[in-house]
């Protein structure tokens, strides 16, 4: 049996502007936090009329693998 990576993917929402772009640092776990992430709640019918939407959106989260930039030979040599 070889060694697999566990895949975790989160569902959530985020702020879409009115060009189709997702906006950085507005996913959150339910729509009302990923608008207030943003804007104040009140303000949310004004900014849905200019073109703004809260999307459901799934983002895979991972582990970083850091590689190694130098060999152990070459660096007992260095």
């Amino acid at each position: 049996m070889s060694a697999r990576t566990a895949k975790c993917v989160s569902e959530g929402y985020a702020l879409c502007d009115p060009n189709g772009r997702l906006a950085p640092l507005s996913f959150r776990g339910t729509r009302t936090e990923s608008i207030t992430a943003l804007f104040a709640l009140e303000d949310w019918a004004g900014k849905e009329s200019e073109g703004w939407s809260a999307e459901i959106v799934y983002a895979r989260i991972f582990t970083p693998k850091f590689f190694v930039d130098v060999i152990p030979e070459e660096k007992a040599v260095a």
